[in-house]
């Protein structure tokens, strides 16, 4: 009796039972000598971590809520090279829960030039 009460419940309330949301994000990497297009990867649930990757370098990222309206996405960079390797703490990006892009230039346009570009796509399933 228990059990078809709660069932009956869940199955009354909207979304509750079944609400489910996948959130697609796509990230770019441009420097001088690179242009990274990492592969657009899902993640099911907020706090899930997922790795791609391009070429010589991998990006791990993670996405968690700031707020009742913000997310933030936290991403790792690295890369190995015959000269050696490196690895990034990215730039935090705050995007709504609707979701939504970002990006963040470092230095001079030409040689020393650094672009990290996010974009963050919610899905309602």
């Amino acid at each position: 009796m228990r059990n078809s009460v709660l069932a009956l419940l869940f199955m009354g309330v909207p979304g509750l039972a079944m609400s489910s949301t996948n959130y697609i994000v796509t990230v770019s990497v441009k420097d001088a000598v690179s242009d990274r297009q990492f592969p657009s990867f899902v993640l099911q649930s907020l706090d899930q971590v997922n790795t791609v990757r391009s070429g010589d370098c991998k990006y791990t990222g993670l996405l968690s809520r700031q707020s009742e309206q913000v997310l933030v996405l936290h991403g790792k960079m690295s890369c190995i090279y015959e000269q050696g390797s490196s690895h990034m703490d990215m730039p935090e990006f705050s995007i709504s829960d609707e979701g939504g892009s970002g990006s963040i230039e470092m230095g001079e346009e030409g040689t020393d030039m650094w672009k990290y570009s996010v974009d963050v796509k919610v899905q309602d399933l």
